[in-house]
């Protein structure tokens, strides 16, 4: 599968939006996501780092729905989810937190 994501040309506004004015910048990424993108120059971004997030557990996932996360846009139950439907989320999504979000959003 061929990457998507910001030409270089792209990432080097977002860099000179970055230097002249302090604004941070963060992406992110399915996992494996490093390992199929096309290197960035390294003049670029200059603190340039990677962070690899585990996937959620249930005591996790319980905890977010207990607190009544959800995605922006999103209105969940007040009462959330029932454990077996917890159980199944983290089924389908095995933990990855950013199709947790996806699937909430549907």
């Amino acid at each position: 599968m061929k990457p998507t994501g910001l030409k270089i040309s792209s990432l080097e506004q977002v860099r000179a939006h970055y230097d002249t004015g302090g604004v941070g910048v963060g992406s992110d990424g399915m996992p494996g996501y490093r390992e199929t993108s096309v290197p960035v120059p390294p003049a670029v971004f200059t603190d340039w780092f990677v962070h690899e997030f585990r996937p959620l557990g249930l005591d996790q996932l319980t905890r977010l729905f207990e607190r009544h996360w959800s995605p922006a846009g999103v209105k969940l139950p007040a009462s959330g989810p029932d454990a077996e439907t917890v159980a199944t989320i983290l089924r389908v999504t095995r933990g990855n937190f950013r199709l947790l979000s996806r699937l909430l959003a549907r």
